[in-house]
């Protein structure tokens, strides 16, 4: 059974809803970007999102993403966000802007090989994990630091900042205390890396939570239509 709350945005418009979502956002910091994901949708919706104004969307499935890609306006920015297979990257890098989950070294350095080859300008956001679930991916902070010690970035390759999913919970305490390891890891980081300028965290379920503590992008999916 929905929730009175989601009742409500069920008859909202999509003008109404993307009003709503920012209000909330704003009466937190009116700095935080907001990325559409798109994995809900077929491209009349994503049409819709469009108009609405949106031009950085996020992906988390290759196949659903490369027609939708293919179809609507060159001038987007497609994130990818979703888990990393070795053996569909250099699609990834092929088709999207930004690939938001890096959750490792080695992903990291086929990213470089891929771009190099390929020519390809990619940006990246190095994935943690501060949930403490063993089946989520991520670097460790000691991990992060230890990686960017040693590699060598070329020009096609740009790493921007850090995402984070929080804990499968309704305990908001546990969720909020995630998010705020995760923006003191990034606030570390940046003293000494001061190309990490983006910090995407929060989802549809807790984004506001995000927002309180730190987010400076949230990912919004099913919000939108449903």
């Amino acid at each position: 059974m929905k929730r009175a709350s989601e009742r409500v945005f069920s008859t909202e418009s999509l003008k109404q809803r993307v009003n709503t979502l920012k209000t909330s956002l704003n009466s937190v910091d009116t700095g935080i970007d907001i990325l559409a994901v798109t994995k809900y949708y077929e491209a009349d919706k994503v049409l819709q999102l469009i108009d609405a104004g949106f031009t950085e969307l996020g992906e988390n499935r290759l196949q659903h993403a490369i027609p939708l890609i293919q179809s609507l306006p060159s001038d987007l920015n497609w994130h990818f966000i979703g888990p990393i297979q070795t053996n569909k990257l250099s699609k990834i890098v092929e088709y999207f802007d930004v690939i938001q989950s890096v959750h490792s070294e080695k992903i990291l350095n086929k990213i470089i090989e891929i771009a190099i080859k390929k020519e390809k300008y990619i940006s990246v956001y190095l994935q943690v994990n501060f949930t403490g679930e063993e089946n989520k991916f991520g670097f460790s902070e000691k991990e992060i630091s230890t990686v960017l010690s040693k590699i060598e970035l070329p020009t096609y390759v740009k790493i921007r900042g850090l995402m984070a999913m929080g804990p499968l919970t309704d305990d908001t305490n546990k969720i909020k205390k995630c998010y705020q390891q995760v923006f003191q890891c990034f606030g570390r980081l940046k003293k000494t890396y001061p190309f990490f300028e983006t910090l995407s965290m929060g989802m549809t379920n807790d984004f506001l939570i995000a927002a309180e503590n730190g987010a400076s992008m949230v990912r919004i999916g099913r919000y939108f239509f449903n």
